[in-house]
C-alpha cells in the first residue's frame, strides 16, 4: 500500500485530482452564485409570481375544457 501511495504521489496524481476537486468546487460555486442572483432578480421584477399566476389561470381554463368536453360526451 505504502508502494502504491508512493507511486501516485510521485507521479503526481494526487495533486491532479486536488486540483481537479477544487476547480469543480470553484465551478459549482459559482454556478449556484449565478444561479441565485438570476432567481433573486426574476423574483424582484415579478416574474416568479406572474408565471405562477398564469399557471393557475391555464389550469382553471383546461378544468373548464375538461368540464365541457365531459358535458358533451355525456349528453348533458
Amino acid at each position: 500500500m505504502r508502494d502504491v501511495v508512493r507511486a501516485l504521489r510521485e507521479s503526481g496524481a494526487i495533486d491532479g485530482l486536488i486540483a481537479a476537486v477544487h476547480q469543480s468546487i470553484i465551478a459549482a460555486r459559482d454556478t449556484t452564485r449565478e444561479i441565485s442572483e438570476t432567481a433573486k432578480e426574476l423574483k424582484d421584477h415579478g416574474v416568479i409570481e406572474d408565471t405562477a399566476t398564469v399557471v393557475q389561470e391555464t389550469a382553471a381554463v383546461a378544468r373548464e375544457i375538461g368540464e365541457t368536453a365531459r358535458d358533451s360526451t355525456t349528453g348533458e
